[in-house]
């Protein structure tokens, strides 16, 4: 054999397979040939991952023998190769993956052409002309069920897989059927226990190849005044939005690929609309994606490329589709009536959670990979209205209205519930589009209401009370549905005349009606007006009496 009919690597492990490059070059002086029967001893051929692979149904296809070798007393340093059997099947896949193939290709020993030529493949998304082939031999079932086939078994750990066999160019086949599996993988094994290729200052490890499933990450966040959050704080009847990321998976290899969002709304959540979905940074057209429900249980699914009868399949449009392309969902949803109310006990969110979907096998497309991502919530807040007299009796028949700030017009509220004895309240909560509600709250006997649904600042103003007096108070405050843990007010302005009071980091506020002057509070700018028209009376009173002494 000439030394010019010895190969050197001349490039590291190819495609997701980890596949041997060579390339025709003389062998250096020093190197000395490897005896031929050292060729034949068996070597171990491994598969490791970063995960338990120890069930994985892994074969190994011999498509290559060393027919001979060369070392530095060290290292392997080239290596010269035969068919092992399966040329035909070789020359059949070449054909099939479209690979046109020079004069000096020898169809009885394809695999020497393939390792000069097929140099592609080598880094993610390992797609190309080697990647092509390796998927063309896989769908060849006859190849992994041969007599020639050898299975792997677990390693050292769950996380290797392993068997010993002759030298020579391997493919490895994933015939997993159910559950996540790799593409097919090819490997060179080592020569006579050495297991470095050595060319010049480069060398690669053989006999090792790494297991490479596909793999993706979803993440959901709120938007809030365009920044990303975990949660929100919203009124009843408000938008929230939301923003849904992940990557488009490795689908090289496969015949067809799935990729869905599943996103689950909490019950106080009602779907809107999506308003934006971009593949890279740039916008996707609306025919290659649908949204599908929600769901009796509120479930939403966002399909992508999906083909006539709603299935995904990014294969069929995967120039739109680009490996580990960004893909970003925005949507909007309201706050409805369902909605929790965080309570000065503690808060009670409204979570809407996500998981991206992706075909994890290229024999069965449809066997998909569930991968969960993270939860976000809103809250909701209140407050509890209590009215009562100057003695403490609660008073029934008081009437309110409370307006955003901001608005120009008083919330419009729809009653949830009505006071069944003297310690309920009458719950009220804002009105939903297209929901007729009333602007104005009314106190039942027990003098107990519930605003429940609320975030932010109102105004809440009496506009008529049970004793017809015309000292109706108004009051600010500000709700947060999720401070420290809890709903509370976190700010209030109470009237001048201090009928309506409250403490702040609770959710009570304090309304008193007063029947004339006398029972109004000892304090207060009222209650100054009277003491200073009280002295001016009997200023008044003396003075009359003065006059009437002269005359």
């Amino acid at each position: 054999m000439s030394r010019q009919a010895l190969f050197k690597a001349v490039a590291a492990v190819a495609s997701a397979v980890s596949a041997m490059t060579l390339m025709a070059v003389p062998a250096l002086a020093a190197d000395t040939q490897i005896p031929s029967a050292s060729l034949t001893k068996v070597q171990p051929l491994t598969v490791t991952a970063s995960e338990d692979i120890s069930a994985k149904t892994l074969k190994a296809v011999p498509l290559a023998n060393y027919s001979a070798a060369t070392t530095n007393g060290t290292d392997i340093t080239g290596f010269d190769l035969s068919d092992a059997g399966h040329a035909s099947q070789v020359d059949k896949a070449l054909t099939s993956a479209g690979i046109a193939h020079a004069t000096e290709y020898n169809a009885s020993n394809p695999m020497q052409w393939v390792s000069k030529n097929l140099l592609d493949s080598a880094s993610s998304p390992y797609a190309g002309k080697l990647r092509n082939l390796l998927t063309a031999l896989a769908k060849d079932g006859s190849l992994a069920s041969g007599s020639d086939a050898v299975a792997l078994a677990k390693g050292a750990n769950a996380q290797t897989m392993t068997a010993n066999v002759r030298p020579g160019i391997w493919l490895i086949v994933d015939a997993t059927a159910k559950g996540k599996a790799s593409l097919p993988m090819l490997v060179g094994t080592g020569i006579d226990g050495k297991t470095t290729l050595r060319n010049g200052d480069a060398t690669m490890k053989l006999g090792t190849v790494e297991y490479k499933p596909n793999s993706t990450t979803v993440s959901k966040k709120i938007l809030t005044g365009g920044q990303e959050t975990d949660s929100s704080k919203n009124a009843i009847g408000s938008t929230v939005s939301y923003r849904l990321k992940t990557t488009v998976p490795n689908w090289t290899g496969y015949g067809k690929f799935q990729l869905k969002l599943s996103d689950t709304l909490g019950k106080g959540l009602t779907y809107s609309s999506v308003t934006k979905v971009t593949v890279g940074g740039a916008d996707l057209d609306k025919t290659l994606y649908k949204v599908n429900g929600p769901t009796a249980d509120n479930q939403l699914e966002i399909v992508f490329s999906p083909d006539a009868s709603g299935v995904s399949d990014l294969i069929a449009h995967k120039d739109k589709f680009p490996v580990g392309a960004a893909i970003v969902v925005e949507y909007n949803a309201i706050l409805n009536k369902d909605a929790l109310i965080s309570t000065g006990q503690g808060l009670k969110g409204n979570p809407n959670s996500v998981s991206v979907q992706y075909s994890h096998n290229p024999n069965v497309s449809t066997d998909l990979e569930t991968v969960p991502g993270n939860t976000v919530n809103t809250y909701t807040g209140r407050f509890l209205l209590v009215k009562h007299d100057s003695s403490g009796a609660p008073l029934a028949d008081a009437t309110f209205n409370i307006t955003a700030a901001g608005a120009t017009s008083p919330l419009n509220l729809v009653q949830v519930s009505k006071a069944t004895d003297n310690q309920s309240a009458n719950v009220y909560r804002p009105a939903l589009a297209g929901e007729q509600g009333s602007p104005t709250i009314t106190t039942p006997a027990s003098g107990l209401v519930t605003v429940q649904g609320l975030q932010g600042s109102y105004t809440v103003a009496e506009k008529s009370s049970p004793f017809g007096t015309a000292l109706l108070p108004s009051f600010t405050l500000q709700i947060d549905a999720a401070k420290d843990g809890k709903n509370q007010i976190v700010q209030f302005n109470g009237d001048a005349n201090k009928l309506a009071t409250s403490t702040i980091g609770q959710e009570t506020v304090t309304v008193v009606n007063v029947r004339n002057l006398a029972e109004m509070p000892k304090t207060g700018a009222a209650w100054m007006a009277v003491f200073a028209i009280g002295a001016g009376l009997c200023a008044t009173g003396a003075g009359l009496l003065l006059s009437r002494r002269r005359v």
